[in-house]
């Protein structure tokens, strides 16, 4: 039985793939957990977003996190560099002081995916080191968001249905050719 680093708050965890790391928000605190070392503090989250997401090896961990202007903000933390704030969509604004959070990180660390506002509504979003922070878009009228529960595979392919960008997340690895037909997770880009 594991001891609580903070009593009397809400939490949310994350494991990695062999259950060795753990990733837990308490109360809007980012910790790493693992056998030897016990509870790491992480430092602080957005205490509005209980999300939390850890990559397959443990080593990249997503959650929100309180940007340099006090406002809640996707955040990818890696073991070697620390928190990184994911930033937001061009088309992005703010919310009720929030930016969006981060919901979903790919086995390899490399892919986070999560919400973004963008107002009156929310939309899914898409980050990469390379390509940065990329808006999915929404349905007219209508919220999306980017949220596998588990750490998975996360690409980004062009459905040859429709012709828009669609990201699928799967657990275990993708078929040679996808099929963009619904998986577990779909936020699919619609063309104006």
């Amino acid at each position: 039985m594991l001891t609580s680093p903070i009593q009397n708050t809400w939490a949310n965890f994350a494991l990695s793939s062999d259950g060795k790391v753990m990733a837990a928000n308490y109360g809007g605190e980012i910790y790493r957990w693992t056998p030897t070392g016990g509870f790491v503090d992480l430092g602080p989250g957005d205490p509005n977003s209980s999300s939390v997401a850890i990559s397959h090896d443990g080593s990249t961990i997503v959650s929100s996190l309180l940007g340099s202007n006090h406002a809640g903000t996707p955040g990818l933390w890696k073991q070697a560099t620390g928190w990184a704030n994911l930033g937001h969509p061009a088309n992005g604004c703010k919310l009720d002081n929030e930016w969006g959070s981060g919901y979903g990180v790919s086995g390899d660390g490399t892919v986070a995916v999560g919400l973004a506002w963008y107002c009156p509504g929310a939309e899914g979003f898409r980050w990469t080191k390379n390509d940065g922070m990329k808006a999915l878009s929404h349905p007219t009228g209508k919220s999306s968001r980017a949220s596998p529960s588990l750490p998975m595979e996360i690409r980004l392919w062009v459905s040859p249905r429709t012709q828009s960008e669609v990201i699928v997340a799967q657990r275990d690895g993708f078929p040679e050719k996808p099929n963009c037909s619904p998986a577990p997770m779909r936020s699919e880009r619609h063309q104006p």
